[in-house]
Order: C-alpha cells, then structure tokens, then sequence
C-alpha cells in the first residue's frame, strides 16, 4: 500500500517537474494529472499512482530508490518502470519494439497506463506542438494500436475514446 494519498502524489510531482513545461509551454505535471484522469473509470488506485509518477523517471532525476523512499509500494514502482522508456531502453530496442514488449507481458496494469499516456500525447492540442508531429501522431497510433489489440474491451470501455480533434 501506497503511503502517500493520490492528492500528496500530485503535490509531488508537480515538485519534482518543478518548473518543465511541455512542448506547448503548459506545466509538465499537468500531463500525468491528465493521464491519471483517463483512468478514473477503473476502479485501480495503484493504476492512478502510477499514472501520476510515469515519467519522473524519464523526465526528472527521480529513481527507483526514490520511489521507494517516498513510501510507494513495489506494485506502484513496477508500472513506473515498466512505462518508462529510459537511455538504457533505448540501446536495446526502438519505441514500438518496447510498446510490443509491454503488451506481450501480460501485464494490464502497464498497458493501461501506457495507452493513457499515449491517448493524451496523442490529443491534437498536444500534438501539434511537437516539430515533425506527422511522425510522433502515426508513432503513438501505431503504438495504440498494439495495446488496443491486447487491452480487454470492457477496460478499453472505460478510457476516452481515441478521435481526433475531440478533448480529452
């Protein structure tokens, strides 16, 4: 069990994103928050923690030790670095080889939160913000595309639907 409530891990990693701001100038921590909010129809708290802490380990200098030390439990800690796609990841394996690795371990927790955070990065106001973003919108498609092959549908149910042009 997660020491901190879901309001103290907000309160945290809008710390530890301190003052990164996205491609399209917004607070970083906004995007977990977001992605977090895409899970709200599961009925999964360690799913919400996790999508909360996703990319502190990309995105800050936050370890796993960290996470650790914060109080979050292992479950919480596995997702995290399950959907983290880190420097050593990438030596290894492209983005969508990782995404087809996640999905075929079976492991519905890391794919929920990987789909919501693909599902945000994907939105078209987050989208054009990126330099190529033709290139970035058929990657994350792509990627959906495989967890969507292997997310139950009754799960899939509960997230917003991929369209484009339409707030999440």
């Amino acid at each position: 069990m997660n020491k901190m409530s879901l309001t103290e891990t907000a309160t945290l990693i809008k710390e530890l994103h301190g003052d990164q701001v996205d491609k399209s100038g917004a607070p970083y921590w906004l995007h977990p928050v977001a992605v977090m909010g895409m899970l709200k129809d599961i009925d999964n708290d360690t799913i919400k923690y996790a999508a909360l802490l996703h990319d502190v380990l990309e995105d800050t200098d936050t370890t796993l030790e960290d996470l650790f030390g914060y109080g979050f439990d292992s479950d919480t800690v596995y997702i995290v670095r399950m959907v983290s796609f880190l420097a050593e990841d990438k030596y290894e394996q492209t983005y969508l080889q990782w995404i087809n690795w996640i999905a075929t371990t079976g492991d519905i927790n890391s794919m929920l939160v990987k789909y919501a955070d693909l599902l945000h990065n994907s939105h078209p106001h987050r989208i054009v913000a990126f330099k190529g973003k033709g290139s970035m919108a058929k990657r994350y498609q792509k990627a959906m595309e495989i967890l969507e092959k292997v997310i139950p549908q009754d799960l899939l149910d509960k997230m917003p639907k991929r369209q484009v042009g339409v707030a999440y």
